[in-house]
């Protein structure tokens, strides 16, 4: 019997870029703290900036690029669950809405790293 959990975090991490530096065809979400750069998904390209993430679906194969001039620099957080797709929706995300622009920047950061450090620490102990 697979285990199944209401919610849980299956990878994160963060990167500060290279110009230009890609990704793709990849499967992850992602927030972006600083830079900017751009994202595809269905045939459609977005451009991101600080303040604004992008989702990814799963079993979705998407691009992105960090800007040539002012690269990016994002966190991301892969999650899955019996609740995951329900809290996607709630957050206002969806195949129709890839993007978000966050209300409060720093707090989403901070609530990030928060979580790839948790998660770091249940990897170790």
């Amino acid at each position: 019997m697979l285990f199944q959990s209401e919610l849980f975090v299956c990878q994160s991490g963060e990167e500060k870029c290279e110009p230009r530096h890609a990704f793709g065809p990849a499967q992850r979400d992602h927030f972006v703290l600083k830079g900017k750069g751009m994202y595809q998904a269905s045939g459609q390209k977005h451009y991101l900036s600080a303040g604004q993430g992008f989702l990814i679906l799963p079993d979705e194969v998407t691009f992105y690029e960090a800007d040539e001039q002012l690269p990016w620099h994002y966190a991301w957080v892969g999650y899955q669950g019996q609740q995951a797709g329900q809290l996607t929706r709630e957050a206002g995300l969806d195949a129709q809405h890839r993007v978000f622009t966050a209300s409060q920047p720093e707090d989403t950061w901070l609530t990030l790293a928060q979580l790839r450090q948790d998660v770091q620490g249940l990897r170790l102990g």
